[in-house]
């Protein structure tokens, strides 16, 4: 049989930007590899990442550093909504897939339906866990953002 040829345009979100983050760096490595791998294969792809430390320099895929407001609380509400602003400008490129690494936040995957986008969605470790960890608001808006 005969493998497809065809080549993609990808678009992948991914969410670090919270301090708490700063010593968990196998999301970012995983992220970085897959984008290399996907473009060694072929591919165009685009990272969308927060404008901290020097992104460019860590993968030789395409980035989109988004800009954010860094205090609490605004900060990952300025990243979603920057970061679904920079994917609208962007969008003229027509993805044919895009992909989020779970950020709590139901943009990109609003958009990807609306245009009609296959997306892929990765909730790294385990979902429950992160539930009953979080407060219980925190917990059941993350059930919902990853339920749909």
């Amino acid at each position: 049989m005969m493998a497809n040829k065809r080549k993609h345009t990808i678009f992948i979100f991914a969410y670090w930007h919270d301090p708490r983050f700063k010593k968990k760096v196998g999301g970012l490595i995983k992220i970085f590899d897959l984008a290399d791998n996907l473009t060694k294969l072929g591919n165009s792809v685009v990272l969308f990442l927060p404008k901290i430390g020097y992104p460019r320099k860590q993968t030789i895929s395409r980035v989109i550093e988004v800009p954010f407001i860094d205090l609490p609380i605004i900060r990952p509400l300025s990243f979603h909504l920057l970061s679904t602003v920079f994917m609208l400008i962007k969008v003229i490129e027509r993805p044919d897939i895009i992909y989020v690494r779970k950020m709590n936040s139901f943009l990109p995957l609003l958009l990807a339906r609306f245009l009609k986008i296959p997306t892929f969605f990765e909730i790294p470790d385990d979902p429950y866990l992160a539930y009953k960890s979080s407060s219980l608001l925190k917990g059941l808006l993350e059930k919902k953002i990853d339920k749909y």
